[in-house]
């Protein structure tokens, strides 16, 4: 009996080795990828998928998508290795995109997934550039892979070089006696676009005579909103610092006439803050008088001391669309115009020098904005 046993064990033992055997040859992978190099960037380029074979049998290659395609033909590496290479032309849109890629040798078959980022275009920020007369060359940093072309309209300004890290332009020597602004567009290939203004003038560009406004708020008549400044001019000083004057007519009997010491700097002129204004004193009855300072200042309050506000050349337009050149209040340190630079008429009760124990800070009138037009 114990034979029989045996016996039957044995054949068993035959038969599931035997099956065992029969199913490793039928799932024996013959086709296997080693590696693949498919992941693009949004630029035109090159990948590769290495691929190890069991079988003689041809192998043919097939994507799902036209913008990734097979790049010349198999290449043996070594014994069985093949190496596939394709190639993905420049994805022109924001969008990444994929592509199916199926490997076949007629029995056995693998897919694998290309991807391709979406197109990435970064211009400078540095939207406006300030230069002076001198014939010279500034850099615009450029980040793209898609490609990017630069519209110049303007004949003193030129593309000296241009890569895909950045763009060099030329400016010629300004000899025309005036300020001067010019408008650089960089645009890339995917339709996004960063648009520059580049202004080249010197200290002696802004002697001149000019129509001026300015956005005036007076809390302490209740009253804000554009108001017409008269005499207004820039000249230069004796000392080589320039002046800037303006009278601003509040009423009728409220006229300041406003006399300011700049200097030159910075691509800017910068009026220093704290300046008294004499014989501009505001009568508030026959007896008293408050004596009248101009503060360079933000609306966060006065700053009396060490604090300059620049007025420069801004492309300006009015309620219809048409683009001209004027000044216009800037911050020191920073090339744009902005709206974070104030001026104030500030009053004080002593002529001295002023202090805030004697400031009379409901009568503050607030320039947020002045603009300044040339009348040639």
């Amino acid at each position: 009996m114990r034979q029989y046993v045996n016996l039957i064990s044995f054949l068993f033992l035959l038969i599931f080795t035997a099956c065992n055997e029969s199913s490793s040859e039928s799932t024996k992978i013959e086709l296997r990828v080693i590696e693949s190099k498919i992941e693009f960037n949004g630029k035109a380029g090159e990948g590769s998928i290495l691929i190890e074979v069991e079988s003689d049998r041809t192998i043919e290659v097939k994507t799902s998508n036209a913008w990734c395609k097979v790049n010349g033909d198999i290449v043996t590496v070594e014994g069985n290795k093949r190496l596939i290479n394709l190639s993905a032309i420049r994805n022109p849109t924001l969008a990444s995109r994929s592509s199916l890629i199926t490997i076949s040798d007629g029995v056995t078959s693998q897919v694998v997934c290309a991807s391709q980022a979406g197109s990435i275009f970064y211009a400078d920020d540095n939207l406006e550039r300030r230069f002076n007369n001198d014939e010279q060359t500034f850099k615009i940093d450029i980040v793209s892979s898609v490609g990017y072309k630069v519209d110049i309209v303007n004949d003193w300004l030129s593309v000296n070089e241009q890569t895909d890290d950045f763009v060099e332009i030329k400016l010629t020597k300004n000899t025309t006696g005036k300020p001067r602004v010019a408008v650089v567009s960089v645009v890339g290939l995917s339709g996004i676009s960063s648009t520059y203004a580049i202004y080249q003038y010197e200290g002696m560009d802004l002697i001149n005579t000019y129509i001026a406004q300015a956005y005036v708020e007076w809390k302490y008549a209740g009253a804000s909103g554009y108001i017409d400044l008269t005499n207004s001019a820039v000249s230069k000083n004796s000392d080589g610092s320039y002046n800037v004057r303006f009278t601003m007519g509040l009423t009728e009997k409220i006229t300041f006439n406003i006399s300011l010491r700049a200097v030159f700097d910075k691509n800017a002129l910068l009026i220093e803050s704290n300046q008294y204004q004499p014989g501009q004193d505001l009568a508030l009855s026959e007896t008293e008088s408050l004596s009248t300072f101009v503060i360079c200042g933000d609306d966060e309050g006065l700053k009396l001391n060490n604090f300059r506000i620049g007025l420069a050349p801004s492309l300006v337009s009015d309620t219809e669309g048409n683009v001209f050149q004027g000044l216009m209040f800037k911050e020191e340190d920073k090339p744009a115009i902005s709206s974070n630079a104030y001026m104030s008429i500030a009053f004080f009760t002593s002529p001295d020098n002023p202090g805030n124990d004697t400031y009379v800070s409901e009568m503050t009138i607030i320039i947020p904005a002045m603009l300044f037009v040339s009348q040639d």
